[in-house]
């Protein structure tokens, strides 16, 4: 979808945010997809809730011309605008699935007694960075099911634009919706 966009000029404000923040997006999930293969998911969580909050300010701007241009205007805007103005639009997302998105990936990246690993260093282990031991499987398919739930969510709003766009992904490349 990047190759058929990058032939076209964006031809409003709201083209050209989107394409940032579907980069944006696609960036984030694919880096901490890494982290995830080498059992390192503390650490690709910030990553994914960076992804997770751009997906859905993607979103909205796709959906609202006037959101995107005050976003690129610089205009602050917070998670609940954006979760708020989603719940409100007929091709948005239920507030209270992104309210539990964004709760999971804000309690995973903050630092928390939980979620931060005791590493026992000194009592019994002399080195503890990386990957400590088996990661717990249950935790680790939670996360990767959350982060493909971004990468679905991403392909729909991405096709969106596409449409928009009169473009057509074409035969060889996979259709999103």
């Amino acid at each position: 979808m990047c190759l058929i966009l990058g032939e076209q000029e964006p031809e409003s404000v709201q083209d050209a945010v989107v394409r940032d923040l579907m980069a944006d997006v696609f960036d984030f999930l694919f880096e901490s997809r890494l982290f995830i293969l080498k059992g390192q998911t503390l650490v690709a969580f910030p990553l994914a809730r960076r992804a997770y909050e751009s997906m859905s300010l993607l979103h909205w701007c796709a959906l609202d011309s006037k959101a995107a241009e005050n976003w690129d205007k610089g205009k602050k805007v917070s998670n609940q605008d954006v979760r708020k103005a989603l719940a409100a639009h007929t091709m948005g997302e239920p507030e209270d699935k992104l309210r539990e998105l964004y709760k999971f990936f804000c309690e995973v990246t903050h630092p928390n007694r939980e979620m931060i690993t005791f590493r026992g260093l000194g009592e019994g282990n002399t080195y503890v960075f990386g990957s400590i031991g088996a990661p717990n499987l249950i935790a680790v398919a939670d996360y990767c099911m959350k982060h493909l739930e971004l990468w679905f969510w991403l392909c729909p709003t991405v096709a969106l634009l596409l449409s928009r766009a009169g473009l057509s992904p074409g035969p060889d490349i996979p259709q999103c919706a």
